[in-house]
């Protein structure tokens, strides 16, 4: 224990090192103006890698906000005039133009000290390098013999706009996305303030358009494409990275119709779904170093995700995402592994660990604090879990069709249920947003985390007038650790949050709501008697070891 936990310290410590190494040299080059936190006016903040003189009705004002915190790690508006109009409940009509105007993709996460630290809190990579253009997508030599590459995630929008998020890095020669480890992607070499351009495909290879961005000082794009000239149908598009003449990534856009009324699936990977120990030190440097094939999922639970893709009626096709607190250096083995398993995703939201470790060094925090902070029991900015889901909860809810519904998965041993309860009793109208901020203070959600709920809650909430909740129906796996200081039975939600042992009663109560097949229903319970006679168990119990170890 005592040697992981050694070797995880010297890990984060030589990260945060070259971090704020790297953000001290961009804060050379700024204005003692520039310098000061939170303050939006006449600085440069990562409103999308734009500079704040370009959108001055969002970055005149200083920032004010419940907490008067000195920084926020979302490029929202600091405007209060400008979302006071946007709360009522006009929003739900305007939708589209006011989230064009937020610019809010799932939430982006920046530091309000450095220049622009920006990196998507919904980003599954897509990984695909190549050098000039071709056919496919192979990972080829530069003229530098470098791999420019580009890890982008696939993009859940409508027809009205989608957002693609991702960013630009070299790789040695003959690297394999789907042999990467934790380990590897921990730093990555970033391609910096590069113009990038975006070509979006139809499914018969016709190119709808072109569009530019550029990458930030950490390589990153978070880029709302508007499409409401193409009069594009709903489906799959292909989108193309380019930069320069080096073909970067391909990457797999789903745009629902903007009066989508069937489900979306958003689910947690960590005990929800994938069997994962990271109760302790060396358990998180073992996952550190565990490949795709390594990482293996709860029993049956990767037959849900499919059954659940098709439906009742196998063509339903409904959208898969997923909202998870590992650190974004887990994307590469989870899309991997989840390609092993034939769970097709349209998404993925996962914690920018390095951004809020380095968010805390410029904010006095030092190394021994940080370390103490993601091993302890407190909850802070690096670790608070309902903070950082609710929040990305909320902010997801800005890029989908207000008509949708949602089918949300989870799991006991962390804080699943509690996001879940509050969110849904939210987007109810149930709770005001002031009443939000009151739970969030009682249950010690960060302060920052409260701020950025506290402009997030409303423009979620107000997307339907009156407010309802889109949310349909709530599983949360039962673990052998579950959380004790926020127990289930505090936050069960009647009629509509289940407490179920694993992936045979999940799978019993999907199929009598009518959202997956009897015959998938009868594949997993099938399964899991395999599984349990192989193991020498009692194979007349199809839900032994159907829950879960514990993590998040």
């Amino acid at each position: 224990m005592r040697q992981g936990a050694c070797q995880m310290r010297r890990h984060l410590a030589q990260v945060a090192r070259n971090e704020l190494r790297a953000s001290r040299e961009d804060l050379s080059s700024l204005t003692g103006q520039e310098h000061v936190a939170g303050r939006a006016a006449g600085a440069r903040d990562c409103y999308h890698g734009r500079v704040c003189g370009e959108r001055s009705d969002l970055c005149e004002t200083p920032f004010t906000n419940r907490r008067q915190r000195l920084g926020s790690l979302i490029p929202v508006p600091w405007n209060r005039d400008f979302l006071k109009d946007r709360r009522g409940p006009q929003l739900g009509a305007g939708r589209s133009n006011a989230t064009k105007r937020l610019g809010l993709f799932q939430g982006t996460f920046c530091v309000i000290r450095s220049r622009i630290f920006s990196s998507s809190i919904l980003a599954l990579s897509v990984m695909a390098c190549s050098g000039e253009p071709k056919p496919t997508a192979p990972c080829t030599q530069t003229e530098s013999g470098k791999l420019v590459c580009g890890d982008f995630g696939n993009a859940l929008g409508t027809t009205e706009s989608v957002v693609i998020t991702g960013r630009l890095v070299r790789e040695e020669s003959g690297f394999d996305p789907m042999a990467t480890t934790p380990n590897d992607d921990l730093t990555q070499d970033e391609i910096k303030e590069q113009r990038v351009e975006l070509r979006v495909f139809g499914d018969h290879g016709e190119r709808v358009g072109s569009f530019s961005a550029e990458t930030d000082v950490e390589g990153w794009i978070s880029e709302r494409i508007d499409l409401t000239h193409f009069d594009l149908d709903p489906g799959e598009y292909r989108v193309d990275v380019y930069s320069g003449r080096y073909w970067a990534a391909s990457v797999r856009a789903r745009l629902l119709e903007p009066d989508y009324r069937g489900l979306v699936v958003v689910s947690d990977i960590d005990l929800t779904y994938l069997d994962t120990d990271f109760q302790n030190a060396d358990a998180i440097i073992d996952l550190l170093d565990q490949s795709a094939e390594d990482r293996q999922p709860l029993p049956a639970m990767d037959l849900i995700y499919p059954a659940l893709r098709v439906g009742d009626g196998g063509e339903a096709q409904r959208p898969i995402t997923f909202l998870s607190g590992s650190p974004v250096f887990f994307r590469r083995v989870l899309e991997a592994r989840m390609g092993i398993d034939g769970i097709d995703q349209d998404g993925i939201i996962l914690k920018p660990l390095k951004l809020l470790l380095l968010h805390e060094l410029l904010s006095g925090t030092g190394i021994t604090g940080i370390v103490a902070d993601l091993f302890g029991s407190g909850s802070t900015l690096t670790t608070d879990q309902v903070g950082y889901k609710l929040a990305a909860a909320f902010a997801q809810q800005l890029n989908l069709p207000a008509s949708a519904q949602l089918l949300l998965l989870g799991d006991d041993s962390e804080t699943d249920h509690v996001v879940y309860n509050l969110l849904h009793r939210t987007l109810a109208g149930e709770l005001a947003t002031d009443e939000l901020l009151d739970e969030l203070d009682d249950i010690d959600v960060d302060d920052q985390w409260a701020d950025a709920i506290e402009i997030l809650a409303p423009l979620a909430t107000n997307l339907r007038a009156p407010p309802r909740s889109p949310i349909a129906g709530i599983y949360i796996n039962r673990t052998d650790v579950p959380n004790t200081e926020l127990p289930v039975g505090q936050w069960l939600l009647a009629d509509l949050m289940t407490h179920h042992d694993g992936a045979w009663p999940l799978a019993q109560s999907l199929e009598d709501n009518g959202w997956i097949s009897k015959r998938a229903a009868q594949q997993v319970q099938a399964r899991l008697q395999v599984d349990s006679e192989s193991s020498g168990g009692d194979a007349s119990d199809p839900t032994l070891d159907g829950g879960g170890r514990g993590g998040d």
